[in-house]
């Protein structure tokens, strides 16, 4: 049983943080209809790209590909007018994708000291 709170998650011993378990909890209740599902903060697709073996480019592990960069650069794939198109109308919390999505990749720029 996963605890309620992350005041009640103890021991040190697991590397996530008490809320990441929570979420996780939450996600898996989502599927089974005993919560709503929830986006986490993410932001992937602005800041990141998955390239498949096949060359297949993708915003995300979990959205619809956007480009191959058999032949071309992925500056040019991530580039390209339909991916500009798709990253600016994403709304991250009513997608349907992102709300069943079980990644929480947040990129954040350190500053450099």
């Amino acid at each position: 049983m996963i605890a309620e709170n992350a005041a009640d998650i103890r021991g040190g011993y697991i590397a996530e943080s008490p809320d990441k378990l929570l979420r996780i909890a939450r996600h898996f209740r989502a599927h089974l209809g005993l919560d709503r599902d929830e986006s986490p903060q993410c932001n992937a697709p602005w800041t990141s790209a998955v390239v498949e073996a096949d060359g297949t480019v993708r915003p995300c592990f979990f959205h619809r590909a956007i480009g191959d960069i058999n032949g071309r650069k992925l500056e040019d794939v991530i580039n390209r007018m339909d991916a500009l198109v798709f990253r600016s109308i994403l709304d991250i919390r009513s997608n349907l994708t992102c709300n069943r999505c079980v990644c929480s990749l947040n990129y954040r720029r350190r500053a450099l000291a």
